[in-house]
């Protein structure tokens, strides 16, 4: 260190030494506790001593006792480094160890400054126990970062501003490496393609194309689309029509295509008026959800599950439970899609093993253990439902489960499965559902049950229902759709809602119970020591 730069280093030490040491005795006095006495009223009280009355008496003092005020100082040199001679200056003031301020700028510093201000800092050295000024700095430099001693510039020139280093790297110099994990927003359908297993999107004329289609896929998904033009049953037109009856004429009834052309039984008779309630409810709940931007949670409890609820009423859906499962995690992780080239531990490998990975837990937490919002599942009666508690107890812990989570939902067998986005949200909802798809074909796979039987699913971004229907192809799942299930934008479109739905509910109470009696049933038995 130069003597230049050691002597400026020594006059900011004692400044800040010493305005530490008087703030802290004054601060220390006004803090005194103070007797409160009753004093008369009739003799005058003396005023209070103010931080301003004691100011002539606190620079007496400092001058005397050759003591630097700090705020003081510092004006005074950044003034003087402003200035056009603030470099001479400058250099004259820390070399003399004196500033001069206002009209004495231009003249030299005064004699006797120098030797009051090196017989001060010896001072405070000596009265702290410590060797010599220059000693002291040493070690107050070991001590803190350099950088908090070092002076200001002195240059003529205008000052400028230390830049810190950035602490992310810029865009183009950040170099990738093998374990970024995919961002959330950069994930999309196309890169499922890719994963394990594959999820790849397609429409039925497309997939008919590439391969087969099992017939089971080609009958549910056409039974939808060969839906009647209108689904508003023909008993309520006249209902509608008196609802039109207002004063403004301001509600519009629905057109004449928009009813069955005939009763076919799909809706029970006593069950229409009912679901005419529902219906005309959860279309003003759906307009007032869309303007006001509700969350998922608003639409799933006030158009969605009400909808859901109604067909459940119906005698074909007496069988059939309604189920809330986005708190419901995908497990074990055998059953979790991979991306290519990784493996996750089953569950009894991984007891003991260290901490994961910032990369396994990032991706793991990202969007792997998604789930879908609602799910439609069978309802066991008490016989099967204590099967199926018994077979359990015959194999692993994280096996114990009908399905792709081990959460309050793994008694039960899912038929159907729902995920809810609001409008114009950036997530893609049909992710979400292809990862809980996907989690079920391969826990049918784990188990050794039939694969080939169709998974359906609805995504429902605001007012429109969207159908899916996922199916099996060279150890790879194939989404086709989407295909129109109704809009809750209109009382026509949820009336398509409810018809569909009743067809599911159907398919659910037919096609896949059979399923489940064959493959999951058979299976329990074997386990539970029943026979077939």
């Amino acid at each position: 260190m130069s003597s230049h730069t050691r002597t400026s280093v020594n006059v900011w030490i004692d400044a800040v030494t010493e305005a530490t040491q008087q703030r802290k005795l004054y601060q220390r006095k006004l803090n005194e506790p103070r007797s409160r006495k009753p004093k008369p009223t009739s003799v005058p009280q003396p005023l209070r001593p103010t931080t301003h009355n004691l100011r002539p008496a606190k620079r007496a003092s400092d001058k005397a006792a050759g003591r630097v005020n700090l705020g003081r100082a510092c004006k005074r040199l950044k003034r003087m480094a402003d200035s056009s001679q603030g470099n001479a200056q400058m250099d004259d003031a820390v070399g003399h160890g004196s500033v001069r301020r206002g009209r004495g700028r231009g003249r030299p510093p005064g004699p006797g400054r120098a030797s009051t201000r090196a017989a001060t800092a010896e001072a405070v050295g000596r009265r702290k126990g410590q060797g010599p000024v220059e000693e002291i700095t040493e070690d107050l430099s070991n001590m803190v970062p350099s950088t908090i001693f070092q002076p200001p510039s002195l240059g003529s020139g205008p000052r400028s501003r230390t830049v810190s280093p950035s602490k992310s790297p810029s865009k183009g110099s950040r170099v990738k490496m093998f374990t970024d994990t995919k961002k959330d927003a950069t994930i999309d359908m196309k890169y499922l393609e890719s994963c394990i297993p594959s999820v790849e999107l397609r429409a039925l004329e497309t997939a008919r194309k590439s391969g087969d289609v099992p017939q089971a896929v080609v009958d549910l998904y056409m039974s939808l689309a060969d839906t009647p033009g209108g689904s508003i049953p023909l008993a309520l037109k006249h209902r509608y029509e008196e609802d039109s009856h207002t004063p403004r004429k301001s509600r519009q009834p629905p057109f004449s295509r928009q009813y069955l052309p005939q009763e076919d039984g799909s809706i029970p008779p006593s069950c229409q008026d009912g679901a005419k309630v529902v219906v005309d409810q959860a279309v003003r709940n759906a307009e007032r959800n869309h303007q006001e931007g509700a969350h998922e949670g608003q639409w799933r409890s006030t158009v969605v599950m009400p909808l859901i609820n109604e067909v459940l009423r119906w005698p074909q859906g007496l069988g059939v439970r309604l189920l809330s499962v986005e708190n419901c995690t995908i497990e074990p992780s055998d059953i979790r899609m991979l991306r290519p080239g990784e493996r996750w531990p089953t569950d009894e490998s991984s007891k003991g093993k260290g901490k994961e990975t910032e990369a396994e837990t990032s991706w793991k937490d990202l969007w792997t253990v998604r789930m879908v919002d609602c799910s439609l599942g069978l309802f066991l009666d008490e016989p099967i439902y204590s099967l199926i508690s018994k077979a359990f107890r015959n194999i692993n812990d994280y096996e114990q489960s009908l399905n792709q989570s081990m959460s309050y939902i793994r008694h039960t067998p899912l038929l159907l499965d729902l995920e809810l986005k609001k409008t114009n949200q950036a997530r893609d909802p049909q992710l979400q559902l292809a990862i809980w798809l996907a989690a079920a074909y391969l826990k049918r796979k784990h188990h050794g049950w039939d694969t080939s039987l169709p998974m359906p699913g609805i995504v429902v971004n605001g007012h429109e229902w969207k159908f899916y229907i996922a199916f099996e192809r060279d150890n790879g799942l194939i989404l086709v759709g989407p295909q129109r299930f109704g809009s809750t934008a209109s009382i026509a479109g949820t009336w398509e809602i409810l018809y569909r739905l009743n067809i599911l509910v159907h398919w659910g109470v037919g096609k896949y119970q059979d399923w489940f009696n064959e493959q999951v049933l058979s299976w329990a038995r074997k386990l539970a020591g029943e026979g077939c």
